[in-house]
């Protein structure tokens, strides 16, 4: 940052001198002023005083401030932030302009500092020298490891014609203080033991920089990437429950969740077998979520086993019937906003209807023709979702749902009919882990076909 002085044309002088964006400064008076400063990674407010000339940090907050207005006589400060990728305006009413707050710097901003310290370094040296002193420096250091390696070998050499000289000697003497004496060991003494001075060896002194022994140091947090994402699908949950059917009695349902780590596809199934073995549901449905709109493939099977009841005179046998159900259906989403989308799944239908016969052994096969019945139609939805999860199974918030089906008959339009129907849900947190759910549903059929409903039971 530079100070001008207006009363003349070439005065500059510069104020603050570090690896640093300083910027946006506001004067108190002529010697305190505050400005903006990305000097520890994060953009935060700093003042700086002209008669000292020390700079000291005065907000700490995590995420950088973008702009910034100050009031001193009523110590307000409003400053404009961004949060989840949204700016924001803050407004302290009781901010201390005199404090003195200190944040370590991030890594990125130490990664930087640490380069701009080195080139710096770098260029300063280089500055000092010529050309020639730059080529004779380079000359030097490859001559010099040149002549060390000369040297080794004809100190090897030296050494070992040396040795040979003194094999070839033809007399050769011993020295008197060579010869060797006989000296008698002392018996150990086990109750008083000498020890000797350990030999503390030295360590080899070598001169390192700042910045070798900051590499080192951050050797260890060094970040390794990017790598390619490879999908990789996992099991998220696994649900088991127990299912009481009015038609198909009692059996035990078994869904599964599976996803990728940046859950871009999901896979759904599940399975509900009643305990008679003769009844059943099975569903599977894929979901392709990396895209703006979302995409989805579900296949649903129903199967219904049913018994007629029995006459009152017991004369006449109840007869069984089997009812299956075969649903393919894709869909398509589109997000309107945050909280709202809009679904509409095409889907294909096939209901078959077979008479197994009366119950027990017959003497013969049962002669009826099954009976299937083709639809074809599409489903649209209008969901609204703001809900937020709180824990697990807890959430709060409201969520609603107003869905319209049509099933268009192929070959018979008298068969077709359509449905409309609305679900609103509030979950509402009353203490701690206690939320109080509340639901409210309501829809209807309408067509040539209108299907009847009643307490559990449906007829067209």
């Amino acid at each position: 940052m530079i100070l001008y002085v207006l009363s003349t044309k070439n005065n500059l002088t510069r104020i603050t001198n570090t690896l640093s964006k300083d910027f946006a400064p506001q004067a108190l008076n002529s010697d305190v002023f505050y400005y903006l400063s990305d000097q520890r990674g994060i953009i935060n407010l700093f003042k700086f005083d002209r008669t000292t000339g020390i700079y000291s940090q005065i907000s700490n907050y995590s995420s950088s401030i973008i702009n910034y207005d100050l009031n001193i006589e009523n110590k307000t400060l409003a400053f404009v932030t961004s949060k989840s990728l949204e700016q924001n305006i803050y407004i302290d009413r009781s901010f201390d302009f005199n404090r003195q707050v200190f944040t370590p710097s991030t890594r990125r901003k130490e990664l930087l500092q640490a380069r701009t310290i080195r080139e710096r370094k770098v260029a300063t040296e280089n500055k000092n020298m010529s050309v020639k002193e730059l080529l004779n420096a380079r000359l030097k250091a490859a001559s010099s490891d040149t002549t060390s390696i000369a040297l080794d070998i004809k100190d090897s050499l030296s050494a070992k014609t040396d040795s040979i000289s003194v094999n070839l000697d033809k007399n050769p003497t011993l020295a008197k203080d060579t010869i060797p004496v006989t000296v008698k060991e002392k018996p150990l003494n086990t109750d008083d033991y000498t020890f000797e001075d350990e030999v503390v060896k030295k360590e080899p002194t070598t001169t390192e920089s700042f910045l070798s022994r900051y590499a080192r140091a951050r050797e260890r947090e060094r970040v390794t990437g990017p790598f390619p994402y490879d999908p990789k699908f996992s099991a998220s949950n696994l649900v088991t429950s127990l299912v009481i059917d009015p038609l198909r009695g009692l059996g035990i349902q078994i869904e599964t969740q599976m996803n990728d780590m940046l859950e871009n596809y999901r896979i759904y199934g599940g399975v509900m077998q009643s305990f008679d073995f003769k009844s059943g549901d099975v569903y599977a449905e894929f979901q392709y979520l990396p895209r703006y709109i979302d995409f989805s493939a579900r296949f649903d099977r129903k199967v219904i086993y049913w018994e007629t009841p029995a006459a009152s005179d017991n004369n006449t046998i109840p007869d069984n019937f089997n009812y299956s159900l075969n649903k393919l259906e894709f869909g398509a989403s589109l997000p309107l906003n945050d909280r709202t989308r809009f679904t509409i799944k095409p889907f294909a239908t096939l209901t078959r209807s077979v008479n197994i016969g009366p119950s027990g052994l017959g003497l013969t096969s049962p002669t009826a023709e099954p009976v299937n019945v083709y639809y074809g139609g599409v489903k649209s939805e209008l969901i609204y979702d703001n809900s937020i999860m709180t824990g697990a199974n807890l959430m709060e918030g409201s969520r609603g749902k107003i869905t319209f089906t049509h099933h268009e008959n192929f070959g018979n339009s008298q068969l077709s009919f359509s449905q409309i129907s609305a679900d609103v849900r509030h979950y509402q947190k009353l203490y701690k882990e206690i939320v109080l759910a509340v639901r409210g549903f309501g829809g209807s059929f309408i067509g040539q076909c209108r299907i009847t409903c009643a307490i559990g039971s449906c007829v067209k």
